[in-house]
């Protein structure tokens, strides 16, 4: 049997909001920035709203991705530069977010009377970083190795 608190004193512990909408949001510093993010452990990547290029400090960094959403219409992304991914001032990760048009995703979170968000911490984050969603207690755990 696992020593779960033993394994959950090693991670980097991240506050979740439980929204109206039941969706999961933490607030993560991308370059030192802070942004509101979607916790999406369906979303194959982890993405920034491509408006918001400046307030982070990154740039795109690649060529022009089509990528499916949980809608019908295609998306045209890019990658981002590396950033850093930080949480209460502890680095956490270097990695290149998938830069998107989030309008669409914010138009349906405000119908639900829920701020918007300037990005999503997808998958491949939760994977890499072997993240543990306290659904309970509303936290995420993540290694910060």
């Amino acid at each position: 049997m696992k020593n779960w608190g033993s394994i959950l004193r090693q991670k980097t512990k991240i506050t979740l909001t439980r929204t109206l909408s039941n969706h999961l949001t933490c607030i993560l510093q991308i370059n030192g920035v802070e942004g509101l993010f979607l916790v999406d452990t369906g979303a194959s990547n982890s993405c920034l709203d491509q408006i918001k290029t400046q307030k982070f400090i990154t740039q795109p960094d690649g060529d022009v991705l089509e990528m499916s959403g949980a809608g019908k219409e295609k998306l045209h992304a890019t990658s981002s530069e590396e950033c850093t991914l930080g949480v209460q001032g502890i680095t956490i990760s270097c990695l290149s977010f998938i830069l998107i048009e989030m309008e669409a995703v914010n138009n349906s979170l405000a119908k639900l009377n829920v701020a918007p968000v300037d990005g999503i911490l997808g998958a491949d984050v939760l994977h890499q970083k072997k993240a543990i969603i306290d659904y309970r207690d509303l936290f995420l755990y993540i290694d910060n190795t």
